[in-house]
């Protein structure tokens, strides 16, 4: 992140009133509204990077992308990783091939319930990091465009 996009963005993030929380990952029990003010965290900044967001917490039977996201007529399918140190690795390392199979997954329902499949757009899956304590974020990455492409393969099996 440029310093000029840190610094708005830290002035933006004051705003959102973050107050400490209990030590705990998602995954092993932190509170739900820890996940969503990280995600609002993780929202204003790429407002501020010029993302026009289209949803967040995006919810199938499949599962959740936390935002989804367009910037330059790319949609961007965003997962949101937050932990409180790095003694486990850093956040962006949590998304196994697995969960990149289930964003996937995901991303191509979105499309198709979005009518999207006909007009296809430029895709890219991003992980966004932060490593935060008790009182602030000590830590925030944006990888944006970790896969893009615009031959998305897409594998619909229909039951008859």
């Amino acid at each position: 992140m440029d310093k000029d996009l840190r610094e708005k963005c830290a002035k933006e993030m004051a705003k959102l009133d973050l107050p400490g929380y209990a030590i705990g990952g998602t995954s092993i029990g932190e509170p739900k509204d820890v996940c969503f003010r990280m995600i609002d965290y993780a929202v204003k900044y790429l407002q501020l990077d010029g993302y026009k967001i289209n949803m967040r917490n995006y919810r199938c039977k499949t599962g959740e992308i936390d935002i989804i996201a367009v910037k330059d007529d790319v949609l961007s399918f965003v997962e949101v990783k937050t932990r409180y140190s790095l003694v486990a690795g850093r956040p962006a390392e949590t998304v196994t091939f697995t969960k990149q199979q289930k964003i996937r997954r995901i991303a191509q329902y979105y499309m198709m319930c979005e009518g999207l499949l006909d007009n296809m757009p430029i895709i890219s899956f991003d992980v966004i990091e932060i490593v935060k304590d008790q009182e602030k974020v000590l830590l925030f990455n944006h990888y944006p465009k970790l896969k893009k492409s615009s031959s998305f393969r897409l594998v619909i099996t229909r039951s008859r």
